[in-house]
């Protein structure tokens, strides 16, 4: 902190000087909105990509349907309702959906 009292010439300059200021920081928060936008995208694109390289993909559907019926018959780690169990099973993707669907064992 200063005890200064600007005049009218110091205090033009330093008007000038948040001006510029100001203006470098809207360009500069412009830029980080759009970087924060790609950052966003190229994540996206990353986990998408990363999620294709998943070892539960690889898994056939027979040992889906024996996992899926362990979780569902409370063998596994209760987590909630028979109900919510198989919603979120339907709900992680479409082959897991269907393998839920064309499995009525899963369904009691």
């Amino acid at each position: 902190r200063s005890y200064y009292v600007p005049n009218q010439l110091d205090r033009s300059a330093i008007e000038d000087i948040l001006f510029a200021s100001d203006d470098a920081i809207r360009a500069l928060e412009a830029e980080l909105s759009n970087f924060q936008s790609r950052l966003s995208n190229i994540r996206s694109f990353f986990d998408f990509h990363r999620s294709l390289l998943s070892p539960i993909r690889e898994l056939p559907d027979e040992l889906l349907r024996e996992i899926f019926g362990h979780v569902i018959s409370g063998d596994a780690i209760d987590i909630g309702s028979h109900r919510n169990q198989m919603w979120d099973l339907l709900q992680v993707c479409i082959r897991w959906r269907n393998v839920v669907q064309d499995t009525p064992p899963l369904w009691r």
